[in-house]
């Protein structure tokens, strides 16, 4: 009877790791992403330098920027679409004034409950 119990729960449990995998692969592209960003001086957040850098998806030229396929660390393959079922990445750039940019990072992908998505953000500048 216990055996039972516990392969009728195996199912439920392998989806729970399986969620837990890819919230941590989300999290770990955002923070290697803002990472980045964190070392670019607040005018260098524009698509020609952030294409440059490799930091966004090619032929971008305003906010919000996909970054679905780039090589954040070709060791570790962080590009949300080798990553992640469906993975797209999203950084918006947002002018605060006074020298000041908000970066936001978003990471979409398709759970086994729907579309699940982890945002973070950095400021750069003279607000920081």
């Amino acid at each position: 009877m216990a055996a039972l119990s516990f392969f009728t729960l195996l199912p439920v449990i392998q989806r729970s790791a399986e969620t837990s995998s890819q919230e941590t692969l989300a999290i770990q592209i955002s923070s290697r992403l803002i990472e980045h960003i964190q070392m670019l001086n607040p005018t260098d957040c524009n698509a020609a330098t952030l294409s440059s850098l490799n930091l966004i998806d090619n032929n971008q030229t305003s906010s919000p920027f996909y970054f679905s396929n780039i090589p954040l660390d070709n060791g570790s393959n962080y590009s949300p679409s080798k990553c992640l079922p469906g993975g797209q990445g999203l950084l918006t750039i947002t002018d605060l004034g006074g020298g000041s940019v908000l970066c936001q990072v978003k990471v979409l992908w398709r759970g086994t409950a729907g579309t699940k998505t982890y945002t973070t953000a950095t400021i750069l500048g003279g607000y920081r």
